[in-house]
């Protein structure tokens, strides 16, 4: 596999000493890092004999390294260098100061200068799931951060094009283009649709509930971003469905009303994906009773508390009677739920939409 950089060894042991020779000058790093700068340490794919990792959970297992890049960034022959790092918060009790920065240096034909850096505050370290590769086959390194935030809200993950003279992030948009900003516990790589190239992979993981039953979301690289394309992976839910049905119909578990929803909810998701919206409209009646039957027996105690839970529910009906077509089911749905909570905003927009599409009528 062709490599896209060199890796450099660096002492960690001062900041003093944090230099290495290259284009025949020592570059001392002293002079560029804060002097509480910590190199980041991440995964030695080449372990594997690869350039990157394909997984964040199998990256912790490989041995580490210290996070400094060696590459040609914009092709006039030259390597720049491309430093991780963390910067610890100077307080202990203001943990949302600390960061992870990335440092770009370029040789200016007499010393190397600062290029570019990136600073991400709130981030405690990098993931040994970080690096610099073409991630998206390109032919242009990425810088590649998954920075962890804290035990409960995960990493966030991002990436840079770093092409020696843009280094923008790279953004990841809904299926309908609007970008996406999340966290993650967990990130993977794969080829799904055997193109060439790895569609990013996001597992629904939470801290309570490890695996979620297989509900991932697929980012899939259309040229300029990462677009959710879960309808293209429809397939690989089945699974899931069918695990979280079981899960909403046995009567014999003992538990509460919310964990009844949440099955509901990951089952409704899948459904809608795989476009099995007869199936979704089942679900969603089923959660409607269950919340019903919640309030009879005193789980859900206000009359308040009830209808907005069921102008939820009702927004979520009319959802799928919308990726049906049936628009007059939806509208009929979202006015219910704005008929039970009248602060239902989603539902209210929602309602918009669908009636401005029955104004517009059919497309020819």
């Amino acid at each position: 596999m062709k490599r896209y950089f060199l890796f450099l060894l660096i002492s960690l042991s001062s900041l003093a000493s944090l230099s290495y020779a290259a284009e025949g000058k020592r570059i001392d790093f002293s002079k560029f890092l804060p002097a509480r700068a910590e190199v980041a340490r991440v995964a030695d794919p080449s372990a594997i004999g690869s350039d990157h990792v394909d997984d964040m959970l199998a990256a912790e297992k490989l041995p580490k390294r210290e996070a400094v890049f060696l590459a040609d960034l914009d092709k006039d022959g030259r390597d720049e260098v491309t430093v991780f790092y963390t910067l610890p918060s100077p307080d202990e009790e203001r943990p949302w100061e600390s960061r992870c920065n990335i440092l770009v240096l370029k040789w200016d034909g007499r010393s190397y200068v600062r290029l570019w850096e990136q600073s991400e505050e709130g981030t405690k370290q990098f993931e040994p799931f970080s690096g610099m590769w073409d991630i998206n086959k390109d032919g242009v390194l990425e810088a590649v951060a998954a920075m962890f935030v804290g035990a409960n809200a995960g990493s966030e993950f991002k990436i840079f094009r770093a092409d020696g003279r843009t280094f923008a992030r790279i953004p990841f948009l809904s299926s309908e283009g609007k970008e996406e900003k999340f966290t993650v516990h967990t990130v993977g790589l794969n080829d799904l649709d055997k193109d060439g190239v790895d569609e990013i992979i996001v597992p629904h993981v939470t801290l309570a509930h490890q695996s979620e039953y297989g509900l991932d979301d697929f980012y899939k690289w259309d040229g300029k971003a990462y677009r959710n394309s879960n309808e293209l992976f429809a397939e690989r839910y089945t699974s899931a469905i069918n695990y979280n049905l079981e899960l909403l119909q046995d009567e014999s578990l003992e538990v509460g009303y919310g964990d009844r929803l949440r099955w509901g909810y990951l089952a409704l998701e899948g459904l809608l994906y795989q476009k099995r919206f007869e199936e979704a409209v089942e679900v969603t009646d089923k959660m409607i009773k269950i919340v019903e039957e919640a309030h009879m027996k005193g789980e859900i105690v206000s009359a308040e508390d009830l209808d907005r839970k069921l102008s939820i529910l009702h927004t979520s009906k009319g959802d799928v009677f919308g990726k049906e077509g049936s628009l007059d089911k939806a509208a009929a749905e979202y006015k219910m739920a704005i008929e039970l909570n009248p602060q239902n905003e989603r539902a209210r927009e929602k309602l918009e939409k669908v009636l401005e599409s029955k104004r517009r009528g059919p497309r020819p």
